[in-house]
This record gives C-alpha cells, sequence and structure tokens, in this order.
C-alpha cells in the first residue's frame, strides 16, 4: 500500500509541474504584442497620419509641453541635453542608426521622450537643416505634412515640418 500511495504521490507532483511549466510558457506567450510603452506612445501618433495631410504634434500628444526636440541618429546632442535625459531615464542610451527621438519639453525638464525607429515603419521626421544639431520646436510650431514613402520593402510616413499658419 505505501508504494502505491508513494507511485501517486510522485505521479500527481509531476502532473501538476507539468501543469504548471506549460501553463507558464502559454501564459508569457499570449502577453499583448504592444507591451513596450514606448510602442504604445509612438503608436498614438499612427491616427493622425494620412498621406499629404498636415497634423499637429499637440493632437497626438496632448499632454503639457512647452517645445520638442527631434533628434536624428546622426545629430549630436550637448552634455546638459544628455543630463536632463539621463534625470528623466537612466535608461536611456545614444540614438541608433536609423532611430529619431522626439523629446518634449516643459519647464526646463524632460516631460517624455518617444523614440522612432524606421525599421518598424513607424514615422519619419525631416531635417529642417543640414546642420548637426537637433531641431527644436515650439508646441505652436510643431506643425508636419506626412508623406507615405514606400521604398526598400518597407513603407513609413516621411513628417516633413509644416508652417504653423497652415489649415490643418
Amino acid at each position: 500500500m505505501r508504494k502505491v500511495i508513494t507511485t501517486v504521490a510522485l505521479t500527481l507532483a509531476i502532473a501538476i509541474l507539468s501543469l504548471g511549466m506549460v501553463g507558464l510558457l502559454f501564459w508569457t506567450s499570449f502577453r499583448p504584442a504592444d507591451t513596450d510603452p514606448n510602442i504604445i506612445l509612438a503608436r498614438k501618433l499612427m491616427p493622425y497620419l494620412k498621406d499629404g495631410q498636415t497634423f499637429r504634434l499637440t493632437d497626438a500628444y496632448p499632454d503639457p509641453w512647452e517645445s520638442v526636440q527631434v533628434v536624428r541618429d546622426d545629430e549630436v546632442l550637448d552634455d546638459s541635453t544628455w543630463r536632463a535625459l539621463l534625470q528623466y531615464n537612466l535608461n536611456l542610451s545614444d540614438i541608433r542608426e536609423g532611430e529619431q527621438m522626439l523629446i518634449f519639453w516643459h519647464a526646463g525638464v524632460v516631460a517624455q521622450v518617444i523614440r522612432f525607429t524606421r525599421d518598424a515603419g513607424m514615422p519619419q521626421f525631416a531635417a529642417d537643416s543640414v546642420s548637426a544639431q537637433a531641431t527644436i520646436l515650439s508646441r505652436g510650431n510643431a506643425v508636419f505634412r506626412a508623406t507615405l514613402i514606400h521604398g526598400q520593402g518597407l513603407d513609413y510616413y516621411a513628417c516633413v515640418r509644416e508652417n504653423a499658419a497652415v489649415d490643418i
């Protein structure tokens, strides 16, 4: 009788452990695909992007901010900007190739940072000039025209700055 109880207990323990492992496997695989907070923030802009249409950043990002800094992968940020970024989030690293950042400023501090990666089909903001410095726009001047670009197997929106006086 003791062998039967030991065998049943061992079989039950193995079954419970197996069920737990399968449950853990399925629980991690059924997580929502867009749990990355940056992707969620970047996709807030997508409903405002229509080929040839003009949009304001304030429509997608209505939170308080006074200016936005558009940073491309080839631009240089000064030390004070990097210090402010690291105070906002210690996990921010250098900008990678094919990536852009929108840095939203409010009262002299970073209010929000959103990364846009061209490889992921996210919009890309065109440069105003050939300067190595990032473009800084006031809240009222953060107006862009979206143009759908088809190229190299990847579609994305190129966002070019528009005059703030344009009708939307």
